[in-house]
């Protein structure tokens, strides 16, 4: 007998997913939001869009969710590549293949730094390749009938405890750092090092060590993300929301899912 797609058990747990992000978001910032720690200028901004709480932020997450699908569909396609050339027979392949083309979006966006290279223009240049190998394989699959939502596994009760996390990291992204928690001195860690550098390195107009900030000094992968996604035409909302267009959340998840497997 074919197995349906959607059972009982599919509806429960989309219910229980709904409320369960509902009450980690409410959570999350019940403390409210902290105008105080804020900027001037990118505080002005970023409280225009938070004071509705939690319709500003998903609003938020949703105008910026474009230049986020982008870098990680070039992502995906990158590691897709990768992984069929040196590893197809991995058994986690799937998060070997993101964690993979994370680390080649990352380093080919701080080489094009280095050289001076990176602009609007040169950030879709470099997402080009990979989007368009996501794109073929998804497409691919899809013909051959990989992706129908006959052959969707049942998912476990369990999943649903994974969305505690995951939402409180969803929303941690999408507040302006320093406007939520008074932990690093209200962000000072980010707005002063991984904000700050791509955003003077995008006024130089390369990737160079600063006399007056020593951390440009460092190799600045992650930097340089923020750089990329800072350099394309979504730059409307401010400095304080970069985090939320690059999200790093699902590589240290992928690095805990790897290491549970070895374990066991």
């Amino acid at each position: 007998m074919k197995q349906r797609w959607f059972t009982l058990q599919h509806l429960l747990l989309a219910a229980a997913t709904f409320l369960l992000v509902i009450f980690t978001t409410w959570i999350t910032i019940s403390g409210g939001i902290q105008p105080t720690a804020l900027p001037q200028q990118s505080g002005q901004q970023a409280l225009a869009l938070v004071q509705g709480k939690i319709a500003g932020l998903l609003y938020h997450g949703m105008v910026t969710l474009p230049a986020l699908v982008i870098f990680w569909s070039s992502a995906l396609g990158l590691g897709w590549w990768v992984q069929d050339q040196w590893l197809p027979d991995h058994r986690a392949r799937r998060v070997v293949r993101l964690g993979i083309g994370l680390g080649l979006m990352l380093l080919l966006t701080m080489l094009a730094g280095w050289a001076g290279l990176l602009n609007a223009w040169t950030a879709w240049f470099l997402c080009a390749p990979g989007v368009w190998i996501a794109a073929w394989k998804i497409a691919d699959r899809k013909r051959r009938g990989l992706l129908d939502i006959e052959r969707w596994p049942n998912p476990p009760w369990t999943m649903t405890f994974c969305l505690i996390p995951a939402t409180f990291m969803l929303i941690a992204a999408i507040c302006p750092p320093g406007t939520l928690w008074s932990v690093e001195a209200f962000g000072y860690d980010t707005l002063a090092y991984h904000l700050q550098l791509p955003k003077e390195w995008i006024a130089s107009g390369s990737i160079t060590p600063l006399p007056h900030n020593v951390y440009s000094h460092l190799p600045s992968l992650v930097e340089s993300g923020y750089m990329t996604t800072a350099a394309d035409a979504w730059q409307h909302a401010g400095w304080p929301f970069m985090p939320v267009r690059f999200f790093m959340s699902p590589p240290p998840c992928s690095l805990l899912q790897l290491f549970g497997k070895a374990a066991s």
